[in-house]
């Protein structure tokens, strides 16, 4: 299992994105690129090879790099209360 996810950062002035593969407290992979989508990914490297449970935060270009995924935690909690508020 190894989380993935992407931040924005800045670079020179620009947005760019850092996109971070962290399988154990030492072991993390960082890429920083100027977008944050599927090219990114697909430069990163890491998805398409992983053979593990990919967790992430329900991005959707996850879904379609990654073999196994599953959702954090704090994805699951924000989903299920914009799910819960829209019922009332």
């Amino acid at each position: 299992m190894a989380h993935f996810d992407e931040t924005g950062i800045r670079v020179e002035g620009k947005t760019w994105w850092l996109h971070t593969a962290c399988k154990t407290a030492t072991l993390t992979a960082y890429l920083a690129h100027p977008l944050r989508g599927s090219e990114a990914m697909d430069e990163f490297g890491l998805l398409p090879t992983f053979r593990g449970v990919a967790v992430h935060d329900g991005w959707h270009p996850y879904d379609s790099k990654a073999p196994r995924i599953a959702c954090s935690n704090a994805y699951a909690t924000t989903s299920t209360t914009h799910c819960a508020s829209l019922a009332t």
